[in-house]
């Protein structure tokens, strides 16, 4: 996969000698990590592979959720011009057809090599729709630790190039914090939770207190993912194509939706809920990320909520004002980091969201991601960026923000 005839920089574009870390990569989970792994009343009911006709589909608690067409089936086809892309949503098929360095360690490695990558943040990709289609909280919190179990592993393999992110279960905040400071001594380096509260537990909630205060006491960064916004039992399952599927293919509708990342109302609620509760006022040093949403949304919304908070005489429902004169866009700068893909508009506006807080990902092994033309798109993206800056953006940031080995 990913062959044919590679894509090189412009000729007046500067190459990227530099190291470059990915702070949004992905696992493939093996068909077997939960049905093996799981405790014995949940095994059938997590989420496992049935073989079909036409293709393999994820199943969760009966219900079909998920084909292969996204999740490593087609990593680096958007730069082959030998073959046609078709996105799907997996009809036609099999695991067979992941690419390897999915879920094979050692072939990660490889990948890393030949992308010019120095290291993955690991994020889950079956995992991801766990939120919206385990709505039994204990099968959730199942889920989570199998795939934190298992994708611990996955990353000891090769610790000074791979680390994990873990999943949370926070419909119960106790069972959420227990698993945060378990996985922050599996040496995890964040966690993440939906990037959508449920229906009627808004971030914003004073439920969530001993989550903020947990993460901040560990030094643990919490990540919003795209495509992950919790869905409670009155909501009902979604999956990730939704209701805009046509006979199997991702339409420029679905895109459009928020299935690449594009969808950026889920996280600006979100981070509304968090900031303007008083969230990161209360927990200074506390670091809440936007991830695979890109970023250049960021800096209208920043803009907003500073005009929303300077012009309410009440100003947050009543007569509660940040301490030390602050305002949102305060927060922004300190407490949040947005992960970015290819989103050249947020680097026009990298002065204004702050070039301290973007992280460039690659979104390995997914059709969309930068595999393997990582460093041909990131010297494009980058070009006339002063150098200093760019190596805040592809490395210098996340080190800092995961507190990784400098040398």
């Amino acid at each position: 996969m990913g062959g044919g005839e590679h894509y090189v920089p412009k000729a007046t574009t500067k190459p990227v000698t530099y190291k470059v870390i990915s702070s949004d990569s992905h696992v493939v989970e093996p068909p077997d990590v939960w049905t093996t792994r799981a405790n014995k009343q949940f095994r059938d009911r997590v989420i496992q592979i049935e073989s079909h006709p036409d293709g393999d589909w994820y199943y969760c608690d009966g219900n079909r959720i998920l084909g292969l067409g996204l999740g490593g089936t087609q990593a680096g086809m958007r730069f082959d011009k030998e073959k046609k892309i078709d996105i799907t949503i997996g009809k036609d098929l099999h695991f067979d057809d992941v690419r390897p360095g999915g879920y094979d360690p050692d072939e990660r490695m490889k990948d890393l090599d030949l992308d010019g990558i120095d290291l993955d943040i690991v994020y889950p990709t079956v995992g991801l729709v766990a939120w919206r289609v385990c709505l039994d909280p204990f099968l959730l919190n199942e889920t989570c630790r199998v795939y934190n179990d298992w994708v611990g592993e996955f990353c000891n393999a090769h610790p000074d190039r791979l680390k994990a992110i873990a999943m949370l279960g926070i419909d119960s905040i106790d069972e959420g914090v227990k698993e945060l400071k378990r996985v922050h001594k599996l040496g995890f380096v964040g966690a993440m939770i939906p990037s959508g509260a449920p229906m009627g537990r808004p971030y914003s909630l004073p439920e969530y207190e001993p989550l903020w205060d947990t993460a901040e006491a560990l030094g643990m960064p919490i990540g919003l993912h795209t495509a992950t916004a919790r869905q409670s039992y009155f909501e009902g399952i979604t999956t990730t194509i939704g209701t805009y599927i046509k006979e199997g293919v991702v339409t420029p509708l679905t895109a459009a939706m928020g299935t690449q990342g594009n969808n950026d109302f889920e996280i600006r609620r979100s981070l509304s809920e968090i900031l303007m509760s008083g969230v990161c006022d209360r927990h200074p040093s506390i670091q809440i990320g936007s991830v695979e949403f890109n970023a250049a949304w960021a800096a209208y919304h920043m803009w907003n909520l500073d005009r929303i908070y300077k012009e309410s005489d009440r100003g947050l429902g009543g007569k509660t004002r940040f301490s030390n004169d602050m305002i949102p866009s305060d927060f922004f700068h300190r407490n949040v980091f947005y992960g970015y893909q290819e989103d050249s508009l947020a680097i026009e506006l990298r002065h204004i969201i702050g070039v301290e807080n973007l992280q460039w990902g690659s979104d390995y092994p997914h059709i969309e991601g930068t595999f393997p033309e990582s460093r041909r798109i990131l010297a494009e993206i980058l070009d006339g960026v002063p150098e200093e800056e760019q190596m805040l953006i592809t490395s210098g940031n996340v080190t800092r923000l995961y507190h990784l080995p400098t040398s």
